[in-house]
């Protein structure tokens, strides 16, 4: 499913219809930013108090793998036309693509005992497909010119159980190391939402805490988090 809107946010201070700065923002991220509130929102609202503007929201939203969604951007130029003109871009992608692999986990799956094995395939490729989202955004807005936030994705581990746990949860946390690692090649910055949600350790249940209703997505606390974590980054290369 892909969602596509453009939403102006008025900033303190600068009113929609003034001669104020515009901060072109492309959130890129699957269901985590559909909930109501979402960080998105208050991100937008930050960046334009920061930046002395007022920012304009474009949502792409992808719920299933992150091919199709570097695919859709391939082939559509209003998506392509935000992306050049983008000021500041967060990417909040992979969890369902891992997610969904770990639902369907069956015995002797992928050659693993335990099935386990199609979830590790389904993270080796959304290595690939992120590698060549960041390729094609950087080919349209090089990373010199536009605040790139590559979000780490947080667990849910009261969502799966045993195997499929334990199978979601190995391969969430290297998801979340190449996103980083994809952010230190690239000159961006990569937002640690997971350490914000499960503790410096790994092992915090964030639906116990409150940051996560009980099917996984973020609560109001959660939104709140999420966009505390990626306003202390900072807007740079902006000014």
């Amino acid at each position: 499913v892909v969602l596509f809107g453009i939403a102006p946010v008025a900033a303190s201070g600068a009113p929609l219809g003034t001669s104020a700065r515009v901060i072109h923002y492309v959130s890129l991220s699957d269901s985590v930013t559909s909930v109501r509130p979402s960080f998105v929102d208050t991100v937008a609202k930050g960046a334009g108090v920061t930046l002395h503007g007022r920012a304009v929201v474009t949502r792409i939203v992808e719920e299933d793998a992150v091919a199709y969604l570097v695919a859709r951007i391939k082939s559509t130029p209003k998506f392509k036309d935000a992306i050049r003109s983008a000021d500041l871009i967060t990417i909040t992608l992979g969890a369902n693509q891992i997610g969904a692999a770990a639902d369907e986990m069956t015995p002797n799956g992928c050659g693993s005992s335990d099935g386990s094995g199609c979830v590790r395939a389904a993270e080796a490729a959304f290595e690939t497909s992120y590698g060549a989202l960041l390729a094609e955004l950087t080919r349209l807005r090089p990373a010199s010119k536009t605040a790139y936030r590559l979000l780490t994705s947080y667990n849910t581990p009261g969502v799966f159980s045993a195997a499929k746990g334990a199978a979601f949860t190995s391969a969430l946390r290297a998801e979340n190391h190449f996103v980083c690692a994809q952010a230190l090649r690239r000159r961006m910055k990569c937002v640690d939402v997971f350490a914000a949600f499960n503790g410096a350790n790994g092992s915090g249940d964030p639906h116990a805490t409150g940051p996560t209703v009980s099917d996984g997505h973020p609560s109001a606390k959660g939104s709140v988090t999420i966009a505390r974590v990626v306003l202390a980054m900072g807007f740079a290369p902006l000014h």
